[in-house]
């Protein structure tokens, strides 16, 4: 079994490694042994994708940036990344202690809501955009799955029709 390369929080379990181990393709037939640890990679792309950091800022416990992006760009391109990340989810899914049934699916606000909504008008102030006079009260609507990294928040088309 491999060593983990680091300790953060974004890192695989062994259930999750052994999981998705067989998902990682072999190294090439052709030319020098793989020398980079698959676990490593798999680990630097999930801190990279919780943190939302530039793939240059990559902590050094990792292996280098150029390595961890090639992997990744090459699993993008021939569908592994997709499969690494379904199982991922659905091991998550059937964990019952990755999940709470307290903790809500989905959480939609509405105009209707006892807290203030901000207007798009003070929104657009804000950014220094152009202000439309008398702009309707903005209707967010933000899904929340059961992984912490996933939180997804829309701006509603049509306030306040359903």
């Amino acid at each position: 079994m491999e060593e983990p390369c680091s300790c953060y929080p974004t890192d695989l379990d062994d259930p999750q490694w052994q999981l998705i181990r067989p998902l990682i393709p072999p190294g090439k037939p052709v030319g020098a042994e793989r020398v980079t640890s698959m676990r490593c990679v798999v680990n630097a792309i999930l801190y990279r994708r919780r943190a939302g950091c530039a793939w240059r800022m990559l902590p050094h416990d990792f292996p280098h940036w150029r390595t961890v992006y090639g992997y990744f760009r090459q699993w993008q391109a021939d569908g592994t990344w997709r499969k690494i990340d379904g199982a991922l989810r659905r091991s998550m899914h059937q964990d019952p202690r990755a999940r709470s049934d307290s903790a809500p699916a989905a959480v939609a606000i509405s105009p209707a809501c006892s807290w203030p909504v901000p207007s798009i008008r003070e929104e657009r102030f804000q950014t220094g955009e152009r202000i439309r006079k008398n702009s309707p009260k903005a209707c967010t609507q933000i899904e929340v799955q059961r992984r912490p990294e996933v939180i997804v928040a829309r701006r509603d088309p049509q306030p306040g029709r359903r």
